[in-house]
């Protein structure tokens, strides 16, 4: 028996040590290292087909019969959203599917749909990358994704207005054991240009989430588009 316990002991702390180089090796794999955010340029006006086609899309009814009964009610100053204000963009590693339809914008009040303005310009489009990485520099989290808008739009004329602004993912990439979720949250519109003549401005911020079973990271990205065509984004 006595001869037994030296061995047991050694066992014992074998199996320890074992343990506890496990768990050092999940805690270098599931802590983050470093987040990088990026403008990058890429194809993007080569990839525009679903969002151009969703414009074709948005609208329904008839456009010029709206724009007669609402001229009186018209107020080009008074700038607002008759889109969505939130959606979410990606599920659990996953795009979801309804977020192709889902965008803001920036109009005069009592506006009906963005094809009673006219002069609209080629949409603009942006791409950003997020990557992460762990204590061990494996890249566990990777996203690209693309600002995108329509802008100028006018009416009788008069004002620069927003139509169709989403954010939309391009490649999405998550090792095992982590968990990406993604939305998108329209804070405000406003009038960065005169009574007389309007341009509109519109905040929208991506707001995500990276967990694994040790932390829960989340983050913010807000981009400010106008009506001239400009975007500025702030990390």
């Amino acid at each position: 028996m006595k001869k037994l316990i030296p061995l047991l002991v050694g066992l014992a702390m074998a199996s320890v040590a074992k343990a506890n180089s496990v768990s050092e090796l999940e805690k270098n794999f599931f802590s983050i290292q470093s987040v990088s955010i990026e403008k990058i340029e890429d194809d993007t006006d080569k990839n525009l087909d679903d969002y151009l086609r969703l414009q074709n899309d948005d609208c329904a009814g008839d456009s010029g019969l709206m724009m007669r009964q609402q001229d009186f009610d018209i107020s080009l100053d008074q700038i607002i959203n008759i889109g969505k204000k939130i959606w979410e963009i990606i599920v659990a590693n996953k795009p979801v599917v309804e977020m192709q339809t889902s965008t803001a914008n920036a109009l005069p009040k009592g506006i009906q749909c963005w094809d009673q303005l006219e002069n609209w310009q080629f949409p603009k489009a942006q791409s950003y990358r997020i990557v992460y990485k762990n204590l061990m520099g494996v890249e566990v989290v990777r996203f690209t994704f693309r600002v995108i808008f329509t802008y100028g739009g006018q009416f009788n004329g008069k004002g620069h207005y927003i139509t169709n602004a989403t954010i939309v993912p391009a490649e999405v990439r998550v090792v095992w054991g982590y968990t990406f979720n993604a939305k998108v949250n329209v804070a405000k519109v406003v009038n960065l240009g005169s009574r007389q003549n309007p341009k509109a401005g519109l905040e929208m911020s991506m707001d995500w989430v990276v967990k694994n079973p040790l932390i829960e990271d989340r983050k913010v990205s807000t981009f400010f588009l106008s009506g001239a065509g400009e975007l500025a984004s702030y990390q």
